[in-house]
């Protein structure tokens, strides 16, 4: 019927194939770790959303720009400022700033005193005359990272 050489067909073919596109996955996965599907992503996680606590001081200043309830909505009104030219505006989420009044807070600039903060907030109304918010400074500590 079969011959006696290895591998036979049956369970141990099944346990090669399994492990040789084990072997074949890891090495695709650790040589393009991000695919091209990834932009195409439906609606961004909080995680995706919110500013990296790294990237920024552990206490400083910023100018609240607004404070949405949601996800959708603070990436919503982050990518409003951002087209009308605030190029530092992030979000902030009260997981990692729990100071914050709202679950998220879309901001701009990180300043060490308030003194430049209130600088920076009236140079943003010279720039931006047609704000339908009301950006104000606001201490930030970050308390976790």
């Amino acid at each position: 019927m079969y011959e006696t050489r290895w591998p036979r067909p049956g369970p141990a073919m099944l346990a090669v194939g399994v492990v040789a596109g084990l072997v074949v996955g890891g090495i695709l996965g650790i040589s393009f770790p991000a695919s091209s599907s990834d932009r195409h992503a439906a609606a961004p996680t909080t995680s995706q959303v919110t500013q990296s606590s790294a990237q920024l001081p552990r206490s400083f200043f910023t100018l609240i720009l607004a404070s949405p309830s949601t996800s959708a909505d603070a990436q919503s009104k982050l990518a409003r400022y951002q087209a009308e030219g605030v190029a530092d505006a992030v979000i902030l989420s009260r997981a990692s700033y729990p100071d914050l009044r709202t679950q998220f807070a879309v901001c701009a600039g990180t300043y060490p005193s308030r003194t430049r903060a209130d600088q920076a907030l009236q140079e943003l109304k010279a720039q931006l005359p047609n704000l339908t918010s009301s950006p104000y400074v606001r201490p930030m500590r970050r308390t976790t990272g």
